[in-house]
């Protein structure tokens, strides 16, 4: 997300002295394009949102104020549980605010695009042969622009769908992309029920709170698999949360592994998200396609080149893209389901994946992942799949918060094979291992949930419980006035974590640098020119679990 917006000086001025009494409120003078970028980018670490300010008279100035900072916008995405759900919604900066102060999660919002490339028309002369089945599969929900209704191939197999962008009756595809998909479910799976679930509308961006609530409407009203093909440069923790929902809930969630292959392969989310079953895309020869990402979260590879499917208005077009790939997964996946619906979603996926055709590096790799799509074999060694025993409770889990300074040190005693923690209701760390030893920074009371599984893979209760971390002390700011200079030193608490330097002269002057620590070394300095006897009030801070630790001094003239 681009961190700068544009408001007025006066505007900013209100901004960091009414709603950032817990940040220290910085305004520089304008510096150059070079500079100016580079300061922006430290601020955007240290947790604080950057607004660029165009003051009607005067010079520009930079200002930075905490990341709730009510510049105006959709900027931010709130969700929480409510009962056994989930509750998204899309606010503004003061609204974040707001709902983070009753207890909901919020982040910067993130938006997604479609991962298809160019349509090309094909007649209905050329179109795939569907064969006449009922539609007795699984339901598929195609979280996506929406599905033509009118379609010949949805006649019989498309439930009421849903939008998430306007009306919630509007679901119907003016856009082409999900009609498209959904048809290539149904070729790949002819008995699956289609369930449209509009995120995108007429635009081409789709919101992380509209795909979060679709996904989780989507899992509530039944369906088995859930279809994701879009894709974008970075995680969102309201589609983590929807995606982990839809995992407790028994839902295989299949995602788009990118088209940025020809841009380097950054990864694509939410295909990366650990939860989903990622999919690159191939063409008829089984070669991958240039546009497809590659990288360590690929699972498994299918048709993605020039696939014929159903468009608006009963047509048919052929379109290329990870999005073509992912249905023809997703439709082995409840072909899957429907033929063993004793199995649950990590048996659905790792049998697609020991089925499918090894290509490239023998076993998994960063182009195929597991291999090719081989749906016919996947079904038709189905009978060999194991039922595992049903999962018993683990009994309560053993743990031990211990308060450090600036931390809390977890540690969990019952014996794991994996573990996740969430702090203040955000995923903190996700292990497969029995190394349960955390440390986690924090300057507050910190609410920790700790979901575990035991060495046989049974699920401990989940834990909740609050620990409070030991005060950290302030810096202790010292300053040396000579004719030319000001040195500063500064005593910091023995907790890790960068230092950050703000200093303001009485006559306007500012200066905002990190100073040069080694690990969590007690004394820093740092020393600056100052020609003329002004006075100076410097501000020493300690960035502790995205939060500040501050302590100032000031000299005299």
């Amino acid at each position: 997300m681009n961190p700068f917006h544009f408001i007025t000086e006066q505007a900013a001025r209100d901004i960091v002295g009414s709603y950032a009494p817990r940040h220290f409120p910085t305004v520089a003078p304008w510096r150059p394009a070079q500079e100016r970028h580079r300061l922006a980018r430290i601020m955007a670490k240290a947790a604080l949102l950057v607004v660029v300010l165009l003051p009607m008279m005067g010079s520009p100035v930079l200002a930075a104020s905490d990341k709730f900072a009510p510049v105006g916008g959709s900027g931010f995405t709130a969700f929480r549980e409510v009962g056994d759900s989930l509750e998204f919604v899309s606010v503004d900066a003061i609204g974040a605010r707001r709902l983070h102060d009753r207890g909901f999660s919020v982040d910067e919002s993130v938006s997604y695009t479609l991962d298809a490339r160019l349509a090309v028309s094909a007649g209905v002369q050329n179109a795939p042969v569907l064969p006449p089945t009922a539609p007795t599969g699984v339901v598929v929900a195609v979280v996506d622009t929406g599905v033509d209704p009118l379609h010949p191939w949805f006649t019989t197999h498309l439930l009421p769908g849903r939008s998430f962008v306007g009306a919630p009756e509007d679901w119907s595809d003016t856009h082409g992309h999900g009609t498209h998909v959904a048809g290539i479910v149904r070729q790949a799976d002819p008995s699956a029920r289609i369930l449209p679930v509009d995120v995108f509308g007429t635009r081409h961006t789709a919101n992380d709170s509209a795909v979060s609530a679709g996904i989780v409407w989507a899992v509530e009203t039944g369906a088995r698999v859930v279809n994701l093909s879009l894709g974008g440069p970075a995680p969102s923790s309201a589609i983590d949360a929807a995606i982990e929902f839809a995992r407790s809930r028994d839902v295989v969630v299949v995602a788009s592994a990118g088209n940025e292959g020809e841009q380097g392969s950054p990864p694509s989310y939410p295909a990366a998200n650990e939860l989903t079953l990622a999919v690159a895309a191939l063409n008829a020869s089984l070669v991958p396609a240039s546009f497809s990402n590659r990288g360590t979260y690929v699972d498994i590879a299918a048709l993605g080149v020039r696939v014929t499917s159903s468009v608006p208005g009963g047509g048919f077009a052929a379109m290329s893209g990870t999005s073509m790939a992912t249905p023809f997964v997703a439709g082995a996946a409840a072909r899957l389901r429907a033929a063993r619906p004793d199995i649950d979603l990590v048996a659905t996926r790792g049998h697609l994946e020991a089925t499918s055709r090894d290509l490239g590096d023998p076993g998994r790799d960063d182009v195929f992942g597991w291999g090719a799509l081989d749906a016919d074999r996947a079904i038709a060694e189905a009978a060999n799949l194991v039922v595992p025993p049903p999962v018993v409770s683990a009994g309560q889990l053993e743990v031990r918060a211990i308060s450090r300074v600036g931390a809390i040190v977890l540690h969990i005693d019952s014996p794991t094979s994996s573990f996740r923690v969430y702090v203040d209701g955000e995923l903190f760390g996700n292990r497969a291992d029995t190394r349960a030893r955390l440390v986690i920074p924090a300057l507050y009371d910190t609410e920790l949930t700790i979901k575990a599984n035991d060495p046989e893979g049974r699920a401990y209760e989940t834990l909740t419980t609050t620990a409070s971390p030991l005060p950290v002390a302030e810096p202790a700011v010292s300053l040396e006035r000579s004719r030319q200079s000001v040195k500063v030193a500064a005593v910091l608490p023995k907790v890790e974590g960068r230092v950050y330097l703000h200093a303001r002269s009485d006559e306007g002057e500012l200066l905002v640098t990190w100073l040069q620590r080694e690990g969590k070394a007690r004394l820093v300095s740092y020393q600056f020119t100052s020609s003329r006897r002004i006075s100076w009030t410097v501000t020493v801070c300690l960035v502790v679990a995205d939060d500040l630790v501050c302590g100032v001094a000031t000299t005299n003239r």
